[in-house]
């Protein structure tokens, strides 16, 4: 019995929701911004399998995006400025991004993109990330 009811108390504290606020810094120019919440690893950096996303364009170098009663659980964040409007992060040709982004926990590897056991962090109440885009 104790076990059922530990395991009902678990189940139902996952049922909470809760809001993430994430405040982008280095935005540059008047372009779109893209922002992808992530909870599953496999999908991680793929912009057609976010768990939710946000299109968004600032004429100011920071912006706040809310992403409201989001149940608990663990999550990462991807972002980029798509400086040329064609719906994706571009790259040179040795794989470097030619356009700004960004992860959760402001993770930056030299040369490869970051993953989301790097860039994971729990959402368990309301959050406030700040995540900067500059290169």
């Amino acid at each position: 019995m104790k076990k059922v009811i530990f395991s009902l108390i678990v189940s139902l504290s996952f049922l909470s929701t809760t809001d993430l606020s994430i405040r982008i810094k280095g935005i540059s120019g008047n372009e779109r911004v893209y922002v992808g919440l992530y909870n599953k690893r496999d999908n991680f950096k793929n912009i057609l399998k976010t768990y939710k996303s946000k299109i968004v364009k600032s004429s100011s170098s920071s912006y706040k995006v809310i992403f409201k009663n989001i149940p608990n659980g663990i999550y990462a964040v991807s972002i980029f400025q798509d400086t040329n409007n064609n719906g994706k992060l571009d790259k040179n040709f040795l794989g470097i991004p030619t356009e700004k982004y960004g992860f959760s926990n402001n993770i930056k590897p030299i040369f490869r993109g970051a993953n989301f056991e790097e860039s994971k962090f729990i959402l368990n109440s309301d959050k406030n990330l700040t995540i900067d885009i500059g290169k």
